[in-house]
């Protein structure tokens, strides 16, 4: 079998090197499954690389569109307390620049806090996040208005039989939120956490804050967010360079 021919021949046809990239690991993952299986001596793809992926930047939201989405929300629901339930979720991603799976695994006695979260996040790390005023103005609205009780062990951000709130459903919340303020497809409950960080870096352009924030654990995972917003970085360069 000649890979190298089967690379080239998508080329040629026109395949996306993400999808490419994609089928690529695929066989390659079958090729390991023969060795580890004894049925293949050596790994023939250990050196074919997947094809060059080209890098995309997040997409955020304005910060009126992120208004507007909060503004409206109560208009789409039919119960007050989902609807103030997605208010304070997408309020708390929004603020505190947390990942979806972030927010919905915190439990009820993580908010007792006055000032901060503690952020159960990727690679099993933990880290502190600022828990604005009018977030938790949001929550407790919230917590007032939902019709289950909640103890210290109950998930914060509970759907409509009790449950935790599902990725699917809040992406399914946003689907209809979005439509009615007009926003784009893209806008996502983790387009949230790129606006966060999109305009904290107009704002400072504090990388290594950002970072912190964010749970980076890589700081050239923070810079993407640097490309965004190349015109602020020169009138920054440009006011705080000493030659200037």
């Amino acid at each position: 079998m000649d890979l190298r021919a089967w690379l080239a021949d998508r080329h040629h046809q026109n395949f996306h090197n993400r999808s490419t990239a994609r089928s690529l690991s695929g066989v390659k993952s079958f090729f390991t499954y023969l060795q580890q299986e004894n049925l293949l001596e050596t790994h023939p793809l250990l050196t074919l690389k997947s094809p060059r992926l080209k890098k995309t930047l997040p997409r955020p939201l304005s910060i009126q569109q992120v208004m507007d989405l909060l503004d409206h929300i109560h208009q789409v629901s039919d119960k007050d307390w989902v609807g103030q339930r997605d208010k304070a979720l997408f309020t708390l991603l929004y603020s505190a620049g947390l990942r979806i799976s972030e927010a919905l695994g915190l439990h009820y006695k993580d908010v007792s806090r006055t000032d901060y979260l503690v952020i159960h996040g990727k690679g099993e790390k933990f880290r502190k996040v600022p828990f604005l005023e009018k977030a938790k103005k949001e929550l407790l609205h919230y917590c007032h208005l939902c019709p289950f009780v909640f103890t210290e062990e109950t998930p914060l951000f509970l759907g409509v039989k009790g449950k935790r709130l599902t990725t699917g459903i809040a992406d399914l919340q946003m689907r209809s939120y979005r439509h009615l303020v007009g926003l784009p497809d893209w806008a996502t409950p983790h387009a949230l956490r790129h606006s966060c960080a999109t305009h904290l870096m107009e704002s400072s352009s504090d990388l290594r804050g950002i970072q912190e924030l964010l749970g980076h654990a890589s700081l050239s995972t923070t810079q993407i967010y640097t490309d965004i917003n190349q015109d602020y970085l020169m009138k920054a360069y440009k006011n705080a360079h000493p030659r200037k």
